[in-house]
């Protein structure tokens, strides 16, 4: 078969079109390509892997709509966290004490927070201190420091990671 001669890789699985000789893969989340050999992250311009998804640190400072924009130009989204370990991996990514906007906001409604990718919030969650405060009444996005999570004015300019849609 079309399959045996040129295997898919990274545990995609191979189908032969039977009528025509030729093969298709299925590529599981992370790989890509006829045989599932690309890897999705481009390591090769900043992006850097963790689980199955790809991150980039953004050392440039804008308003969180802002880097949320940029990154859906890339096809990204900016990033959420979802466990201790992508926490830690995310705060690695930016040299110590750089605030970097993360990807949950209540702008909808006040003291609900949302994940821009439509994960439920109450799973893991790192506020640092009493926050999310809401001080001054207009603190709407989220950003993290050392790991440490606080809600911030959304007009503030900082850093950003975007992060690869699963």
């Amino acid at each position: 078969t079309p399959c045996l001669a040129e295997p898919s890789k990274n545990g995609g699985i191979c189908k032969p079109n039977y009528g025509d000789g030729n093969y298709e893969c299925q590529c599981l989340i992370g790989s890509k390509g006829k045989n599932c050999h690309e890897d999705v992250c481009n390591l090769t311009d900043g992006w850097k892997k963790f689980n199955l998804s790809c991150y980039k640190f953004f050392n440039v400072k804008t308003k969180w709509d802002k880097a949320k924009q940029h990154c859906s130009e890339l096809g990204s989204i900016l990033v959420t966290i979802h466990s201790l370990e992508e926490n830690q991996f995310v705060a690695s990514l930016a040299p110590t004490n750089t605030t970097i906007w993360i990807g949950a906001s209540d702008t909808v409604l006040e003291g609900t927070w949302v994940w821009l990718d439509g994960e439920n919030w109450g799973g893991y969650a790192n506020w640092g201190g009493s926050n999310p405060n809401n001080s001054r009444g207009k603190e709407n996005c989220a950003l993290t420091v050392n790991g440490k999570w606080n809600d911030v004015d959304c007009n503030f300019s900082r850093t950003y990671v975007c992060k690869t849609k699963n």
